[in-house]
């Protein structure tokens, strides 16, 4: 049991790992793509986690690591996967979730994440997530393809000044050559 405890988890988070939280990515995939059932994906960063390390510590980055982590388990379902990808970035998998049902939760997460205060040393911390979130699509192969998608959401949060939430939106379907309708812009292409 603890090898295996060791295999998957995050030692620092104590949240599953990056390659659990992979082989989960491509189950939850597999499972919603067999039952047509949504699935959504979010990524997070924690925004200057570096600038966190350098002005108070390693002591302190990895105690906002730890924090988050923590809150996200709290606020998630039983059902929901969560994993550390790197030093700043997190994974959700949200099974049985469409795309708006994640995105509303993922702002809801950015607010609260914003007003929570962490004492390190005495002082009172405070630290803000970018969040990219996406759903699951026919065109999506493995669950690979959903992370990156969230990834790219995440990366637009980023671009468009951190702490927020940005929904990444599924390809559309390829129009056929002969067909008149073209395919729509604001509706996702979900299972």
């Amino acid at each position: 049991w603890e090898l295996s405890r060791r295999a998957t988890t995050d030692e620092l988070s104590g949240v599953a790992n990056k390659m659990h939280i992979r082989v989960l990515a491509n189950n939850e995939f597999t499972r919603a793509r067999r039952y047509s059932e949504p699935f959504a994906c979010l990524m997070f960063e924690i925004d200057g986690l570096n600038s966190i390390r350098e002005t108070w510590g390693d002591h302190a980055a990895d105690t906002i690591a730890r924090v988050f982590a923590g809150y996200c388990v709290l606020v998630m379902r039983h059902c929901d996967s969560f994993g550390r990808l790197s030093e700043r970035r997190f994974v959700a998998l949200l099974p049985e979730t469409p795309g708006p049902g994640a995105l509303t939760l993922a702002k809801r997460m950015v607010e609260d994440l914003g007003n929570l205060e962490v004492n390190v040393y005495g002082e009172v911390l405070h630290f803000t997530v970018s969040v990219g979130v996406t759903e699951v699509c026919r065109g999506d192969q493995t669950g690979n393809d959903l992370l990156k998608r969230a990834e790219q959401g995440l990366e637009d949060a980023i671009e468009q000044g951190r702490q927020k939430a940005i929904y990444a939106a599924p390809p559309q379907r390829a129009v056929d050559e002969g067909s008149q309708t073209e395919p729509t812009t604001t509706s996702p292409d979900p299972v």
